[in-house]
């Protein structure tokens, strides 16, 4: 019995099942296209791709466009490949709603197709891997699954390794140029105050360095347990087993509950590949962005990031309370939860709420300091966005005003940064024209909110009243909480949260450990209150505010506490 539960009975057939209960197709047989290019399931041995399930796809997507049009695409899509761009021209094709469609984003046309040990060789050198478990949309291999059994030696850590070799490997390089999301799990919940992971269910991109793996953690009350999960025949679950050759398991009670849809790996799963979560992800949940090494020699490293679990939730239930017809709210995201990266995501985003509308939306970031203006500007150059700055009235209200929706050549994505410091008093009455042959929404993110954006008698206040229908996003780490400036009264409820607890859990900010001064000099500090005023001793409750502030600068004091932040300092390095 030892034998017969291991790796690929406990967890990746258990997860393969339940991805059809997701609604994905098993295929049990895969044929190299030179051997049988008609073959339903032929597919392309340099990338993996279906071919001819692709082909099927592109005609269903794009009925108008002739069949040489979409071979001919389908040759250029699989060049692009080839490019040392970590994929990024291949997204751009595979995100793009303009052009041959590639995916069908409001879901209803593609298919949605899943095999095991499928594996990624590249023909000259006979490098190779084979994923557990592989995803495929329209035929392309857009995701995969690596499983370990639980309580493996060195648990997902040694899975983290190795996905790093083969990532830097460039004869994989169009393998991992197709793939958006890999997840990784030994079918075990996460450690609790463990930095580095190493039990759970963790899902990353593709990098040529060091893959940064998230934790996941569904936010959703019920989303596993209520999900609409299919039943799956007992002709497919037999073909499962045989393929996997292990029908033998299929009456044991341990596969039985290895099958439960709330184990740590098919929760995972429900959570991101189900269907309507995998696609948003596609759609919206990548970014590419240019690191800037060496300004003067103008060296950069391309890197591409994946939404954390807090920005995607975060994004959904914008969309949710904008498609509702909410003017905005508060999210309170914790220092370093990703702000600015959530802002990004969401131009996109909200983008294609408002098109479904046919209204055009146009972006504004504000912010009060012109440190934080140049910092936000170039988050969002490196992600791809179109920049434009304003640091004065007359350059926000001309934009406003205008009835250009995007100023760039090019089409791209647009957000104008605004830099209110130096007009944010300015107490002018705000006039907006409404003069437009388009349908404009102004979305407005205001960073750092908490700095007490006065609701009354200012610019940016005169301004919302101006354009009441304006849509109006609060990002702060730390709301202002008083009754009378409540963030949340000035910008409306709170829309999502994510706080300092999760941020330590998950690995992204450092907890606070607080020392115990050491006695010697705790005494000393004491005694500087002990003998204040001529010798008396008095206790320190007992002081005044201003005879503590005498205190804190007398000599006594001073001294004793510079001698413990030098000891300190120096045991510490």
């Amino acid at each position: 019995m030892s034998n017969t539960f291991n790796e690929n009975t406990r967890v990746q057939v258990p997860a393969t099942l339940h991805l059809l209960k997701l609604g994905y197709i098993y295929i049990d047989e895969l044929v190299p296209v030179d051997s049988a290019p008609n073959a339903e399931f032929a597919f392309d041995p340099n990338t993996n791709v279906l071919l001819n399930v692709f082909f099927n796809s592109l005609k269903r997507l794009n009925p108008e466009v002739p069949d040489t049009d979409l071979k001919i695409e389908i040759g250029k899509i699989l060049n692009l490949l080839n490019n040392d761009d970590l994929g990024r021209e291949f997204y751009n094709r595979l995100s793009s709603n303009s052009g041959i469609k590639l995916i069908d984003f409001e879901g209803g046309k593609n298919v949605w197709h899943v095999t095991t040990e499928f594996t990624c060789e590249h023909n000259d050198s006979g490098d190779n891997f084979r994923p557990d478990i592989t995803c495929f949309v329209n035929g392309l291999p857009l995701a995969f699954i690596e499983v370990k059994k639980p309580n493996n030696k060195d648990g997902i850590l040694a899975e983290r390794e190795r996905i790093e070799r083969r990532m830097k490997n460039p004869n994989f390089k169009r393998f991992f140029n197709l793939t958006q999301l890999m997840i990784f799990s030994n079918n075990q919940e996460y450690e609790i105050n463990e930095l580095t992971p190493v039990q759970g269910a963790f899902y990353c991109c593709t990098s040529d360095k060091k893959a940064f793996f998230n934790f996941f953690r569904e936010e959703k009350p019920n989303f596993v347990e209520s999900f609409p999960y299919l039943q799956i025949s007992d002709d497919d679950e037999k073909r499962v087993l045989l393929h996997r050759n292990c029908p033998q398991i299929r009456w044991l009670e341990e596969y039985k509950t290895n099958k439960a849809v709330n184990t740590p790996t098919n929760r995972v799963l429900t959570s991101m590949l189900s269907r309507e979560r995998f696609l948003f992800l596609l759609r919206y949940g990548f970014a590419y962005v240019d690191r800037i090494i060496d300004e003067r020699q103008g060296l950069k490293k391309l890197e591409k990031h994946v939404m954390r679990y807090q920005q995607f939730f975060a994004s959904l239930a914008l969309r949710e309370k904008l498609e509702a017809g909410v003017k905005g709210g508060v999210v309170w995201h914790t220092q370093g939860s990703g702000k600015t990266a959530l802002a990004y995501y969401n131009v996109r985003n909200l983008t294609d709420v408002f098109a479904k509308k046919n209204t055009v939306a146009k972006f504004y970031f504000i912010v009060d300091r012109i440190a934080l203006m140049n910092q936000a500007s170039a988050e969002f150059k490196s992600r791809g966005l179109v920049v434009r700055n304003a640091d004065s009235r007359e350059e926000l209200m001309r934009d406003i005003n205008s009835q250009t929706t995007v100023a760039n050549a090019s089409g791209k994505p647009e957000i104008m940064v605004v830099n209110i410091q130096r007009f944010k008093e300015n107490r002018e009455r705000v006039d907006i024209k409404n003069e437009f042959s388009v349908n404009i929404q102004r979305i407005f993110f205001i960073d750092e909110a908490h700095r007490g954006y006065n609701p009354t008698g200012t610019f940016l206040a005169n301004l919302f009243e101006a354009d009441r229908d304006s849509v109006k996003i609060a990002l702060t780490g730390t709301p202002l909480l008083k009754t009378e400036r409540e963030t949340w009264r000035v910008f409306g409820d709170y829309i999502h949260t994510y706080y300092y607890d999760k941020s330590i859990a998950d690995g992204y900010t450092l907890r606070l450990m607080r020392e115990p001064v050491q006695t010697y000099y705790k005494e000393r500090v004491e005694d500087a209150f002990q003998k204040f005023a001529d010798g008396i001793r008095v206790n320190k409750k007992d002081l005044t505010t201003r005879q503590k502030e005498e205190v804190f600068e007398c000599e006594n004091y001073l001294s004793a506490l510079y001698d413990y932040i030098k000891t300190d300092f120096r045991l510490f390095r």
